[in-house]
């Protein structure tokens, strides 16, 4: 019950206590604490062995969210972030780990993937692509964000502007189909409908990037960027059947 009132319900111990002490049952905030703590540490086991089973997958989506963090005794809140691992070979990957780290530094991304070589689905944070950088993974980017940027993009060629939402929402269309079918036919499916509309994307994307005169920091210019820096790894995803057209997974977790 106290668990659940503190990380389901989102109340602090101090007020848990006072709720009890209404009803006539007195437990201090520091007992309250002392049970929280005795429940994280017996149900370790069960977080270290979800985490091995994320990362054996072989199919993980990453994210993180900032959170705001109390600093003891100084009444202040700085922001924290909580990084959230989900894997697993199925339509809904079934495990979900979180991580919670005092900030975004590219060395805690490092440290949850240490060793990991299989399929990561993410946004386009530097970490990430710093290490897909180094080929340590296999880096599918998220086209939910790709889609994100050209919406938000509502100056400069909104004509073109128009072309790519369309043309990602055909992706989105084509995968509908693809995972409701066997691994082999979904792998069909990418390589003959959406292969040749990201390389239609590609080219005239890279295209109006090249020849495009743009303000330098209008949306449109940075929703063109932000494409053609992931063009190395936008096929990715075609090449594996339990790999996803976007990283929805982990935002949702």
């Amino acid at each position: 019950d106290i668990l659940t009132k503190k990380f389901n319900d989102h109340l602090p111990l101090y007020r848990i206590s006072e709720i009890l002490d209404q009803n006539g049952i007195g437990v201090s905030r520091q007992i309250l604490s002392q049970w929280v703590i005795r429940s994280g540490l017996a149900l370790k086991p069960l977080y270290d062995e979800m985490s091995r089973q994320v990362l054996l997958s072989e199919n993980v989506f990453i994210d993180e969210t900032p959170i705001a963090m109390l600093e003891p005794g100084k009444g202040k809140t700085h922001t924290a972030y909580m990084w959230v691992l989900v894997g697993g070979k199925s339509a809904d990957p079934p495990f979900r780990i979180y991580n919670f780290r005092k900030s975004r530094q590219h060395q805690h991304a490092e440290k949850l993937l240490s060793g990991y070589r299989g399929i990561l689905h993410s946004d386009k944070f530097g970490a990430y692509e710093a290490l897909a950088a180094q080929k340590q993974f296999t880096w599918c980017p998220c086209y939910a964000h790709i889609r994100r940027k050209f919406f938000e993009a509502e100056s400069g060629d909104l004509n073109f502007r128009y072309w790519v939402l369309r043309k990602i929402r055909y992706l989105f269309m084509f995968e509908k189909v693809a995972w409701a079918r066997s691994e082999e036919e979904r792998l069909r499916i990418r390589q003959e409908k959406e292969v040749p509309i990201i390389d239609e994307l590609i080219a005239a994307i890279k295209d109006k990037l090249i020849n495009g005169k743009y303000l330098p920091k209008s949306k449109f210019r940075e929703a063109l960027g932000y494409f053609c820096g992931l063009i190395p790894y936008l096929k990715n995803y075609t090449q594996h059947a339990w790999a996803r057209l976007d990283n929805n997974v982990a935002e949702r977790a």
